[in-house]
């Protein structure tokens, strides 16, 4: 079976659910939503008392920042759904304790944009951490398929954090892959990153950030140095952030839709690598 349902019964779960889904959509609640600076908090409830969570995003530099221009809302899921579960990693499932998606949709004449990366953070009581907890923070654009953005997970009950150069729908999910073939798609996503936006990166500093990626990649990661690996990593990281912006690698993410922040899934990518290069045996 390809996916599985994780930290909760399955007929719980579904007992649950079913009890949720005749509640009025209004029940779905986003509360004390609360903005400082380039910071956002925020209380997210599912009804019955079914699952909640705090939730915190953070900007690096972003302008035109408000509730309205952000274009938060919250939605239940049913954590057997065929067509949830067909978009997710091979041999993953849904966080059964927590069944809600998030979808971050600012509005396209909202004027919000930021530069870098945005940090999407989630706590809740309703999961548990373990060392080796195979729970992941999964991002998904549109009706496409979920991937992996975690860059930190930790105790207190469970708490994730993951960074994007964008927005779209996020949900906390189950990894049921082996560290390796973690790994190895993570490279590869960042080496078709790398390759996808070569025309808008200065030709120098592609050339450096592909030697950083293949010293982590063959040079560490494929010699069992995962130091190295690690390394050549944060030198990447280090590259991007120190080009980016101007006339170097773009780096601003708008409401419009008309750009591409390119720097800031280059760092999301290569930061969710390092998390997963952290857990390797």
């Amino acid at each position: 079976m390809k996916h599985a349902l994780a930290s909760m019964p399955v007929l719980l779960a579904g007992a649950l659910l079913l009890a949720a889904s005749q509640q009025p959509a209004a029940a779905q609640r986003i509360v004390d939503l609360e903005i400082d600076d380039n910071v956002v908090t925020a209380r997210l409830v599912l009804p019955l008392g079914l699952a909640a969570a705090d939730l915190t995003i953070r900007f690096e530099e972003v302008v035109g920042l408000s509730e309205s221009s952000l274009g938060l809302s919250l939605s239940r899921i049913g954590v057997l759904n065929p067509r949830l579960l067909a978009r997710l990693p091979e041999l993953g499932g849904l966080a059964g304790g927590l069944p809600m998606l998030l979808t971050i949709s600012p509005p396209a004449s909202g004027g919000l944009s930021f530069s870098g990366v945005v940090e999407v953070e989630l706590y809740t009581r309703n999961l548990h951490y373990t060392q080796g907890s195979p729970l992941r923070l999964l991002k998904a654009t549109g009706l496409g398929d979920f991937y992996d953005i975690t860059d930190f997970m930790g105790s207190g009950s469970y708490r994730v954090r993951g960074t994007s150069g964008g927005f779209s729908v996020f949900l906390i999910g189950v990894e049921g892959r082996s560290p390796s073939a973690v790994i190895e798609d993570k490279y590869g996503a960042l080496h078709d990153l790398l390759d996808d936006h070569a025309d808008s990166i200065p030709a120098a500093v592609a050339t450096t950030l592909q030697n950083h990626l293949d010293a982590s990649e063959l040079g560490g990661y494929g010699t069992g140095d995962l130091d190295l690996a690690i390394d050549e990593l944060d030198d990447f990281i280090d590259v991007v952030e120190d080009n980016a912006g101007g006339t170097g690698i773009p780096n601003v993410w708008r409401s419009s839709q008309d750009l591409v922040n390119v720097a800031g899934e280059l760092v999301a990518a290569a930061r969710t690598l390092r998390f997963s290069l952290g857990l390797a045996p």
